[in-house]
């Protein structure tokens, strides 16, 4: 890629800056403002780092590359993303602001269901955010080693580096304030990019539509009905409640907040899917010869002129390293409390504690940025995350937040049953039947669940 002094200048700048920013400008020292915030975020700060942790790699690359193959589909496939944080902020968010105790996803879940489901959420939670941190960190690499020549690993620990530097020093104040600033960027640089390519390429919309809905149909013909639902209901819960949106409900500053952040979020998500999405599609007739997976940035490439497409890049390197910050204070924050405080004997103090998450943070982001060498495909390897965290923790997650009376023995076991299953039949038996693990590992986390009921005293 051929970028001028000026394309240059804006990258750089762009890295020195969130370092300063998020180092200087935010240092924290307390526990709780490096977990939750101080729990005082307002609205719209909660708002923005929302969208800014979910649209990652997976829902701007990923779905313009499926935009590219599958025309109209994972357009209608992300509205279920938008269905559940809309469904998440009505009924959910409020209620999990209430928590006042707790700090992560396995603090509620141990305190309706017993220091095993603590333990067990926590580990799965901590596990995969480094899965997320990892294939955040594939793609940043990927990025900076297409726009400037850097070595893969190389662009994998800047950009994992550079969202540790402020997640160390600023936890989740130094997270949600980059956060604010980065997606800015990206709300201008990404309808830009669109606008830019339409003009300049001279497409004709209306073949660009009716491509994309005979692409949308011919990939739905290949597709058996339990495969289309079990892609809908991934997306669907495969996101639902992670660590680093709950805490955003979380750190919040009232259950009114944390419902308006979550609702805003999900009216945002629409435009967004709809924009991404737009850029594969139009690339498909732009450039037909493009590989979906280069689909962006190949549109970007031959219609930005430089200095916007500096821009561009500083803002995919925005949208990696918002979803990146995010997982990694998240993790942190539940390998101490989840982890070390359950397991740990004596009790830290808070001082211990925000120290033992700055190394955990360290720790994590090292750990993404070599198991980034082995990360799958952006959208695989976020369904794979997805067909582990939606059998395991959140129904027990959910079990915890909206039950009078949760079932204290019956969230680790139901948490491993789902897991177990899962992965068993996604890796041992490769879905039979064509039948998404997703299915298996509910059913197998529910049964369970219920199983365990049956024998045991409720809370």
């Amino acid at each position: 890629m051929n970028l001028t002094p000026l394309d240059y200048l804006f990258i750089g700048l762009y890295f020195l800056g969130l370092v300063v920013f998020g180092v200087l400008v935010r240092r924290i020292r307390k526990f709780g403002d490096y977990a939750v915030g101080g729990r005082s975020v307002p609205g719209v700060m909660i708002f923005a780092s929302l969208c800014a942790a979910y649209i990652g790699p997976g829902y701007t690359m990923g779905f313009a590359g499926k935009g590219f193959a599958s025309g109209w589909l994972f357009f209608f496939v992300a509205l279920a993303f938008t269905a559940q944080t809309l469904l998440t902020g009505i009924f959910i968010a409020p209620r999990l602001h209430n928590f006042k105790n707790c700090y992560t996803v396995g603090d509620v879940i141990g305190n309706a269901h017993g220091k095993a489901a603590h333990v067990v959420a926590g580990f799965v939670s901590t596990m995969l955010c480094i899965g997320f941190a990892a294939i955040m960190a594939k793609v940043g690499g990927i990025v900076l080693h297409a726009a400037i020549g850097l070595p893969l690993l190389a662009g994998v620990f800047i950009v994992t580096g550079v969202g540790v530097a402020y997640c160390y020093t600023g936890g989740l104040k130094s997270v949600i304030a980059t956060e604010a600033m980065q997606f800015s960027i990206y709300t201008i640089a990404i309808p830009l990019l669109l606008w830019i390519a339409v003009t300049k390429s001279h497409v004709n919309l209306a073949d660009v539509d009716t491509k994309a809905w005979s692409a949308m149909h011919s990939t739905l013909s290949s597709m058996t009905p339990l495969q289309i639902a079990g892609l809908f209901l991934s997306f669907f819960l495969g996101e639902t409640l992670i660590p680093p949106y709950a805490i955003r409900a979380l750190a919040a500053g009232s259950p009114a907040i944390a419902r308006g952040g979550f609702i805003a979020g999900a009216g945002y998500s629409v435009l967004w899917f709809a924009m991404v999405v737009g850029v594969g599609v139009v690339a498909a007739v732009a450039i037909p010869d493009a590989k979906p997976d280069d689909a962006f940035m190949s549109l970007a490439v031959k219609y930005l002129p430089h200095g916007l497409l500096g821009i561009l890049i500083v803002a995919i390197a925005s949208v990696i390293m918002s979803a990146q910050e995010s997982v990694l204070n998240a993790g942190a924050v539940s390998f101490t409390r989840d982890i070390r405080d359950v397991l740990g004997g004596k009790a830290l103090l808070d001082e211990q504690r925000l120290r033992l998450s700055r190394l955990s943070t360290v720790v994590m982001g090292a750990l993404a940025a070599v198991l980034a060498y082995f990360a799958p495909s952006i959208i695989d390897g976020l369904l794979i995350i997805y067909s582990v965290w939606a059998p395991s923790v959140l129904p027990v997650f959910l079990f915890a937040i909206l039950l009078r009376k949760p079932v204290l023995g019956a969230g680790a076991a139901a948490m491993v049953a789902g897991a177990a299953a899962s992965l068993t039949w996604q890796f041992g038996f490769k879905e039979a039947g064509q039948v998404p693990a997703l299915f298996i590992g509910l059913s197998a986390n529910l049964l369970t669940y219920g199983a365990v009921a049956l024998f045991s005293k409720r809370k």
